[in-house]
C-alpha cells in the first residue's frame, strides 16, 4: 500500500495543508510507503506575473480561508516579498531543487520540501534565489550548500524535473484531480483520493482500508 502526495512548493493551498500532511505521515502505519511528487504548477504558461489581484488572492487564501481551515497562516513577509519589482511566480527553481534532493538526499526529501515551503510562506524566503534554497538544503540535510548548487547544473536535471511533473499529472489523473495538494492512497491497484486538509479523516480512511484489505499492506 502506498501514499502518493503531490504538491508544489509555491502553492499556497499546499502550505495551508502542510501541518496536516506532516501529522498524517507521522501517524501512518509503518507499512504504508510514501511517494512524493513536485507538480511544478507555475511553469511556462502557468507562471504568474505579480499583480494586485494575485496579492489579494494570496491574502484571502493565506490569511482568511487557510487559518479557518487548518490553522495555518501565510505571513505578511511573503506578501511583501511578492511586491519585489520584476518578480515572476515560477516553480521552476524549486522543482529543480526538489529533483536534486530526490537524487542527493532522498531520505530528507519531505523534510526539505516542508522546510523550504515554510521558509517561503512564513519568513518570505526568496524562492528565485538558488543560494537561499541551498542554505535551506544545508540546514535540513547537513550537507554542504554547494552540493545543491552543483546539482542544479547536472546535465540530466531537466529530464528529471520533466519526469516528476509528468508523473504528478499521471497520478492525479487516476483520481480525476486537477489541483494540488493531492493525496492519493494506492491499494491493490486501486487509487483513492484522501483529504489533505484533514489528517484525522485521511488516517481514518487509511485504517479502514487496512482493515478491509490487510494483504495490501503486505505487498
Amino acid at each position: 500500500m502506498k501514499l502518493h502526495y503531490i504538491n508544489d512548493t509555491l502553492c499556497g493551498w499546499c502550505f495551508v495543508a502542510h501541518e496536516q500532511i506532516t501529522t498524517l505521515f507521522a501517524k501512518c502505519p509503518k507499512d504504508v510507503t510514501v511517494q512524493l511528487y513536485h507538480r511544478r504548477l507555475f511553469h511556462g504558461g502557468g507562471e504568474m506575473t505579480i499583480s494586485p489581484s494575485m496579492l489579494d488572492m494570496v491574502r484571502r487564501v493565506g490569511q482568511e480561508i487557510g487559518p479557518g481551515r487548518t490553522g495555518v497562516r501565510i505571513d505578511d513577509a511573503h506578501i511583501e516579498f511578492l511586491k519585489t519589482p520584476g518578480l515572476r511566480y515560477s516553480s521552476d527553481l524549486t522543482a529543480r531543487a526538489f529533483a536534486v534532493v530526490q537524487h542527493l538526499a532522498p531520505d530528507h526529501l519531505f523534510a526539505f520540501s516542508t522546510a523550504l515551503q515554510k521558509s517561503v510562506f512564513e519568513i518570505g524566503l526568496d524562492f528565485s534565489s538558488a543560494d537561499a534554497i541551498a542554505e535551506c538544503f544545508a540546514k535540513v540535510t547537513g550537507l554542504d550548500h554547494d552540493a545543491l548548487l552543483q546539482g542544479l547544473e547536472a546535465a540530466d536535471l531537466e529530464d528529471r524535473v520533466d519526469e516528476n511533473a509528468a508523473l504528478s499529472a499521471a497520478m492525479m489523473s487516476r483520481v480525476n484531480s486537477n489541483g494540488v495538494p493531492c493525496l492519493i492512497l494506492e491499494a491493490n491497484g486501486v487509487f483513492y483520493e484522501l483529504d489533505p486538509y484533514d489528517e484525522a479523516n485521511a488516517l481514518n480512511d487509511i485504517m479502514t482500508l487496512k482493515a478491509q484489505m490487510p494483504h495490501a499492506f503486505a505487498e
